[in-house]
C-alpha cells in the first residue's frame, strides 16, 4: 500500500518530468530552456520540494498555514544558487493544500478524495489567514508579468493593507484571471481533465510517460488559455496559442502536425512565451498519473530530440 512518503515522492517528481519533457510547445525541456528558466534549476528544484512536503507533514500542529509555506519555500528557492528564479511558484500554490490534506485522510492515493478534500481545507482554513506571507512570496519572486493591478484587493507593492486582507479574498479574486487559483478553489477540476487523459493514454505499460507528458500538454494548450501569456502579453496570443494547438490536433497526419508544432514553438520561444501556468498543471498531472500507476509507470528517458528549426 503506497504511503505519504510514495505520494510526496510523485508530487516532487512530477514537476521534474513535465520539464525534461522535449517534443513540447514552449516551456523547458531537457534539450532546451526558456528565458531565465534551464533543466539544471528544475532538477535542483526537485529535493527542495521534497524537503518542504516532508516538513509539512511532520509538523504536529494542525494550524493550516498555506501562504507561510508558499512564502517559506519561495524564500529557499530564491536564495538557493543553483535556482534563483521562479521555477514552481504555481506548482506550490496547487500543490501545498494537497500535502496538507495528506495528513487528514485515509487513502493518500485516491486522488479525487485529497482533490476534493485540499479545496475544502482551503476554503475553510485561508478564510482566517491574512495574505501578508502570500504577497511577500510574490515580490520575492518579482514577476515580470505582474502589472499595476487596481479592484478589490491589494497591488503587490501597496503594502498598506495586506494585511487585512485574508488569504481567501486574494483567492478568490485571482480565480477569475489566475487558472492555478481557480483550479484550487474548485476541486481541482482543470488538473483532473488533465491528469485522466494522460492516464488513459499511459494506460500501456509500453507507453514512455514523456510521450505522454507531451501529447497531454496539446491537449491542454488547445482547452485553455494560459495565465502567464495573458498577464505578461494579451489576451489575442493566448486565443492564438489555444486556436492553433486545436488546429494541430485536428489534423491526421503527423508530419504536418509537427509541422506546425514546430512553427509555433519557434514562434514562442523567439518571443520569450513561456506557457509556464499550464506547466504547472501539466506537472501536478503528471504527478497523480504516477501516484496512479504507481512503480508500474513507464518513466524510461528516451535518448530523443527536440524539434529542428
Amino acid at each position: 500500500m503506497p504511503t505519504t512518503e510514495f505520494v510526496i515522492s510523485a508530487l516532487s517528481l512530477g514537476l521534474l518530468l513535465e520539464a525534461l519533457t522535449p517534443n513540447k510547445i514552449s516551456t523547458v525541456s531537457y534539450l532546451r530552456g526558456i528565458k531565465n528558466l534551464s533543466i539544471s534549476a528544475f532538477i535542483s528544484t526537485v529535493p527542495e520540494l521534497y524537503k518542504l512536503y516532508k516538513e509539512i507533514l511532520q509538523r504536529r500542529d494542525d494550524k493550516v498555514r498555506i501562504g507561510y509555506w508558499i512564502m517559506k519555500s519561495v524564500n529557499n528557492i530564491m536564495s538557493n544558487p543553483d535556482i534563483r528564479t521562479n521555477t514552481c511558484l504555481g506548482y506550490l500554490i496547487l500543490t501545498i493544500p494537497l500535502v496538507h490534506t495528506l495528513k487528514y485522510v485515509n487513502d493518500c492515493t485516491n486522488i479525487l478524495l485529497i482533490t476534493r478534500e485540499a479545496t475544502k481545507l482551503v476554503l475553510s482554513e485561508i478564510a482566517n489567514e491574512d495574505a501578508e506571507d502570500f504577497y511577500n512570496a510574490l515580490r520575492t519572486i518579482n514577476p515580470s508579468y505582474a502589472n499595476k493591478y487596481i479592484g478589490s484587493i491589494p497591488d503587490i507593492r501597496n503594502r498598506d493593507h495586506v494585511g487585512s486582507t485574508t488569504l481567501l479574498k486574494v483567492f478568490i479574486e485571482s480565480s477569475y484571471w489566475d487558472l492555478v487559483i481557480y483550479d484550487v478553489i474548485n476541486n481541482y477540476e482543470v488538473t483532473l481533465d488533465v491528469y485522466r487523459f494522460m492516464k488513459n493514454l499511459c494506460s500501456d505499460e509500453a507507453t514512455n510517460i514523456l510521450e505522454c507528458i507531451s501529447e497531454t500538454q496539446l491537449y491542454l494548450l488547445s482547452k485553455f488559455l494560459d495565465s502567464e501569456v495573458l498577464k505578461g502579453f494579451n489576451p489575442t496570443i493566448a486565443t492564438l496559442i489555444k486556436s492553433y494547438s486545436n488546429i494541430i490536433r485536428s489534423l491526421p497526419n503527423d508530419k504536418i502536425k509537427n509541422l506546425l508544432k514546430n512553427s509555433l514553438d519557434k514562434y514562442l520561444r523567439i518571443n520569450n512565451i513561456n506557457t509556464g501556468t499550464l506547466a504547472d498543471i501539466l506537472a501536478l498531472a503528471t504527478s497523480f498519473t504516477l501516484i496512479t500507476y504507481g512503480t508500474t509507470a513507464p518513466i524510461n528517458i528516451p535518448g530523443g530530440r527536440d524539434y529542428e528549426y
